[in-house]
C-alpha cells in the first residue's frame, strides 16, 4: 500500500472489478450451487467468480473474491457492493461524503411531502386507485428515506474513526454501472471509472450521429472519445458533476461499438483521453484470470460442494499473491529468476530439485544440475519477519473433498 498510495497515503488506490465464470462439466446437477447464466458469452451452467485487484505498479494482487452461481452476471452490482466490505477491510476505505448524502436525504423528504400531498387533494373519477397507485409509492419512498438516514449516521460515524482514510478509485464495465451501484459509490466516497452503457442501442446511436465530427477526440487507433453527447446520466437522489466521456469505434467488419464512461475524475485533474486510457487499463485484470485458470488450473471447478470450491477460490487467491510476493526476493537474489513469470515459478520451478544449505542465520536454496534452472541460488535470511504464519497445530477432522 505504501508504493501504491505513497507514504503519506494520498495517492490515489487504484482497485479492479470484474466477473470470471467457471463451466462445469459432466453431471451437472452434481455440482451444488451452480445456476445457469452467460459464462464466456454462452449460456452454461457453472460458477462466476467476483474478484477485486488491487493494481500496483509493478504487479497486481488480489484483493478478494466471491463465489457465486452463473446467474450473478445479472446482479453484478450486488456482486460489487458486497464485495466493498472486503475491500474496505484489506486496505482501508476512503472518506463518506457525508454533505452530499445530506443534500440527498433533503431531496428525498421533499419528495416525501409531495407524494403526501398529492395523496391529500387525491378526488373525483379513478381516484380510488390512483390513490392506491400513490399510497405505493409514498410508501417506498418512506422507506428509502429511512435507509438513506440511516447510511448517513453510519457515514457520520465511520467519518469519525477513520484516521487514514484512502483515495480509492474502483474501475469495472458496464454490469457494474446501475444507478443503485453509482448513488452508493458516492455515498461511500470512491472515486470511480466505470462504463454505464456499451451496446447498439438505435437512441444512442442518433445522440452519438448528431456530435459534429470535430467534436470527436482519437484517443487510441480507430478509437474516438467525446464529452459533447448529450448521453443520460444516472439517477441520482441530488445533483453530482459525474463526467460522461462517450466512445466509439469500429469492428474489422465494420460494425460500431459505442459505449459511455463515468467518472467523478474532474476535467482539472484528467482529459478525455486520460480518462480513457485510465479506463482502459483496467483490462489487464484478464491476464489476471487468464493466470488463475491456467497457471493455477481454476478453469472449471476441481470439486462437487459449493463450500469446497468457495475455499479453494481462497486458496487460489493466496497462490496469486504469495507468488508475487516471493518475486519481490527472487528479483534481488538471483538474476536467473528476476524477469521470470508465474508459470515459470508455479510450473517449472516449484517441480525442481533444489538442496538447501543452512550457513549461521542464512538459507541458500542451489537448484540441482540437470533442471532447467540449474545454478540459480536464492538466498533468504532466517532472521526475517515472514507476514503468514501457519498457527494451527492439528486440522480438524473433515471430509477428504473439503
Amino acid at each position: 500500500m505504501a508504493a501504491v498510495a505513497g507514504p503519506d497515503r494520498s495517492g490515489m488506490v487504484i482497485v479492479d472489478i470484474d466477473l470470471t465464470g467457471q463451466k462445469v462439466r459432466g453431471e451437472t446437477r452434481q455440482y451444488t450451487g451452480t445456476d445457469f447464466g452467460y459464462i464466456q458469452g454462452k449460456l452454461a451452467r457453472g460458477y462466476q467468480i467476483a474478484a477485486a485487484f488491487l493494481s500496483g505498479k509493478q504487479q497486481r494482487f488480489a484483493i478478494d473474491g466471491l463465489l457465486k452461481s452463473g446467474k450473478a452476471n445479472s446482479r453484478s452490482g450486488a456482486c460489487l457492493l458486497e464485495l466493498i466490505p472486503r475491500i474496505e477491510a484489506r486496505i482501508g476505505r476512503p472518506l463518506r461524503r457525508v454533505e452530499w448524502v445530506e443534500a440527498c436525504l433533503a431531496q428525498q423528504k421533499a419528495r416525501v411531502r409531495q407524494l403526501y400531498q398529492q395523496l391529500q387533494t387525491v378526488s373525483g373519477k379513478g381516484s380510488a386507485r390512483r390513490k392506491q397507485k400513490l399510497q405505493r409509492e409514498f410508501q417506498e419512498e418512506v422507506q428509502h428515506l429511512r435507509e438513506v438516514n440511516q447510511r448517513l449516521r453510519q457515514y457520520r460515524q465511520e467519518n469519525r474513526t477513520n484516521l487514514a482514510p484512502l483515495r480509492i478509485l474502483l474501475r469495472a464495465d458496464s454490469a457494474f454501472g446501475t444507478p443503485e451501484v453509482i448513488q452508493r459509490l458516492l455515498e461511500l466516497g470512491y472515486e470511480f471509472t466505470i462504463k454505464s452503457y456499451s451496446g447498439s442501442n438505435v437512441a444512442y446511436k442518433h445522440l452519438f450521429d448528431a456530435v459534429p465530427a470535430e467534436n470527436w477526440v482519437e484517443v487510441e487507433k480507430n478509437r474516438f472519445a467525446s464529452e459533447a453527447v448529450t448521453v443520460p446520466g444516472p439517477t441520482l437522489l441530488a445533483p453530482y458533476p459525474v463526467r460522461l466521456v462517450a466512445m466509439r469505434r469500429w469492428d474489422a467488419d465494420g460494425r460500431e461499438v459505442r459505449s459511455v464512461i463515468l467518472t467523478t475524475l474532474q476535467p482539472e485533474e484528467l482529459t478525455t483521453t486520460e480518462v480513457v486510457k485510465l479506463y482502459h487499463g483496467r483490462q489487464t485484470i484478464e491476464a489476471g484470470f487468464q493466470e488463475w485458470k491456467g497457471t493455477f488450473h481454476f478453469g472449471t471447478p476441481r470439486l462437487r460442494k459449493y463450500e469446497a470450491n468457495a475455499a479453494f477460490t481462497q486458496l487460489v487467491l493466496f497462490a496469486f499473491n504469495l507468488v508475487r510476493w516471493a518475486w519481490r526476493f527472487l528479483s534481488t537474489n538471483s538474476p536467473k529468476l528476476a524477469e521470470a513469470g508465474s508459470r515459470l515459478l508455479v510450473r517449472v520451478a516449484a517441480r525442481c530439485r533444489a538442496t538447501i544449505r543452512c550457513l549461521g542465520d542464512t538459507l541458500r536454496l542451489v537448484f540441482s544440475r540437470g533442471t532447467p534452472l540449474a545454478g540459480a541460488e536464492i538466498t533468504l535470511n532466517r532472521a526475517t519477519p515472514y507476514p503468514y504464519a501457519l498457527l494451527t497445530p492439528r486440522m480438524s477432522s473433515c471430509s477428504r473433498e473439503t
